[in-house]
């Protein structure tokens, strides 16, 4: 707790961006300990919540070479199911979602290190939410970042170090930019469930034209998916890509993130099309609404990997 003080008055000394990014980056890190700490004191499988944090707590530590990557990450998430799902099997999904949380965290921080060899695990993860975890949502969390973990061992497969096959992509996610951390939720569950995305800022290699690589996707991509909302509506480059998705003929999906019709200039593009509705925030229509929306887009991805 005294570390988090003083490194939030740090902070509100700092003015240099890099500075700043780097201390708020410690604070949540320091928040979801305490976080950790407090359901730990309060839940009645504390004693295994912090067993398994303790275990993952001493992994944190370690820098693994870089041919070490790809098994440093197996033993993380080992570690991290092997606790987490006996606490949420035995009634804790806040325990189990705050220790795959954690291993996450872990995962997330050794991708970041020089020398990256895992382009395709960097991409699953770039997907993972690491918002604050409530009672509310903890269930989902954990299933979220289960559905991450599963992912990324099946990446691991086979020799280390041998080329990993990129999931084909079959749906191109169109969005503001402000709808991103909106964006990411999606996408994750539809990865999860095997339905492959592309997006821009997620998916465009440093160093290539994105206007053209964006082009490229859309063209390759089944279906071009729509996240309308206020911002969407008034999004030059979400009319450009709609525009080329109809050029190109693809099948559109529309998602309205916010109670919102489509613009003028959208409503050329999507006028008239079925839309499922993500703007209603409680839990059991946002699952209506994202069981509708995978059932929507599975058919096209069994298509694409026949």
């Amino acid at each position: 707790m005294n570390q988090l003080k003083a490194t939030q008055q740090q902070l509100s000394r700092t003015q240099d961006p890099a500075m700043r990014a780097a201390l708020e980056k410690d604070i949540n890190e320091l928040l979801q300990e305490v976080a950790v700490d407090d359901v730990i004191q309060k839940d009645p499988r504390g004693k295994e919540i912090a067993k398994g944090r303790d275990r993952l707590r001493k992994l944190s530590n370690l820098l693994p070479a870089e041919a070490e990557q790809a098994v440093f990450i197996q033993v993380v998430i080992a570690i991290a199911i092997e606790h987490g799902a006996v606490l949420y099997n035995e009634g804790s999904a806040i325990g189990c979602a705050y220790l795959y949380d954690y291993a996450a965290r872990i995962i997330r921080k050794t991708l970041e290190m020089p020398g990256n060899r895992l382009p395709e695990v960097t991409r699953r993860f770039n997907s993972v939410m690491f918002d604050p975890i409530t009672p509310r949502g903890a269930s989902e969390r954990a299933w979220h970042l289960r559905h991450a973990f599963d992912d990324t061992l099946k990446l691991l497969e086979g020799p280390i170090g041998a080329p990993i096959q990129p999931t084909r992509a079959t749906v191109f996610v169109s969005h503001s930019d402000e709808d991103w951390v909106a964006a990411g939720r999606i996408v994750a569950r539809l990865e999860g469930s095997n339905i492959g995305c592309w997006v821009p800022q997620r998916d465009t290699l440093s160093g290539t034209d994105e206007r053209e690589a964006t082009k490229d996707a859309i063209k390759s991509c089944d279906v071009t998916l729509v996240l309308l909302s206020g911002g969407a509506n008034g999004s030059d480059v979400v009319a450009s890509e709609l525009e080329h998705a109809v050029n190109c003929a693809k099948r559109i999906v529309l998602v309205r993130l916010d109670n919102v019709m489509p613009s003028t200039t959208l409503n050329v593009f999507i006028g008239g099309k079925e839309s499922i509705d993500f703007w209603d925030d409680a839990p059991s229509s946002r699952d209506r609404s994202m069981r509708r929306l995978i059932e929507t887009l599975r058919p096209m991805d069994k298509a694409g990997h026949a």
